[in-house]
Order: structure tokens, then sequence, then C-alpha cells
């Protein structure tokens, strides 16, 4: 798997190896709102355990949230915040800063994506996220 962002950043998932993202670990952003280790990032075995699976495991470390966008158009935006731990599939996206919001999309690294909805059909290019307060968490107005 693989996370690529909107601005070219690229990271490659190991099996069975966490992957901590944030300001200068993955991310090239000078945004003091993003931690050095923001987010801890593990490729899911699947079911079976004997192969991977295309989800990916999180936990926030940081501070501020990271905010979840799925793949497919009909579900909400989700705000984690500090400690709190999820799960991501590939196509879909998250951004881990308010004040310099750059996308990242979760693929599968041979270059095959899941399906997901473009910036236009999702709405993501009219979402302001620097109005959100991250104390206040998951109060978003669709």
């Amino acid at each position: 798997m693989e996370i690529e962002g909107e601005d070219g950043t690229k990271l490659s998932l190991k099996p069975g190896v966490k992957a901590m993202f944030g300001r200068g670990s993955g991310l090239n952003t000078e945004d003091l709102t993003v931690s050095r280790r923001h987010v801890s990032l593990e490729l899911k075995p699947a079911a079976a355990g004997t192969e991977w699976s295309d989800r990916v495991s999180f936990e926030v470390l940081g501070r501020n949230p990271v905010w979840v966008r799925s793949g497919k158009s009909d579900e909400k935006m989700l705000a984690f915040r500090k400690s709190e731990t999820g799960e991501i599939a590939a196509g879909d996206r998250f951004c881990v800063s308010g004040q310099v919001p750059v996308w990242f999309n979760l693929k599968r690294r041979d270059g095959v994506t899941e399906e997901s909805v473009s910036d236009c059909e999702s709405g993501l290019d009219n979402i302001d996220i620097s109005d959100i307060d991250p104390v206040k968490g998951n109060q978003f107005y669709t």
C-alpha cells in the first residue's frame, strides 16, 4: 500500500511495520499544527491472516485531529482526535492539517486503486476545514 498526497508526497507502507506520518516524517510542511509524529499507520493482515489486506489501521498521536473521507461518495468526513483509532481502505483520503490542508490518498502499491470519487464529485474542493475547531470534534455541516 502507498500513501500519495496532492503535493506529490509518497509513503510506502510495509506489512507488519508501523509507519509514522507527520511534519518531516513523510510530510513536507512547516505547519506547526502538524506534529512530527502526527499519526501512526499499519497495514492490516487479511481475515485469514496469511495475506495483507487493503486496509490500514491508524492512531492519532498528535495534538490536532486527522480528517478522513471515505472513497465512497455517500460517506461523511470524520475527525479523529488524539489517541483515537480508525481504519482506512484503498481509495480513502485523509488530511492532517487544518491550516494548510493537503489531502492524501491510500492506494494499492501496484498502481491499481479502488474506484474513488474525484474531488469535484465528492465536494472536497468546496470544503474549508480551517474553520473547524479541533477541540469540538465532528461538527461538520454538509
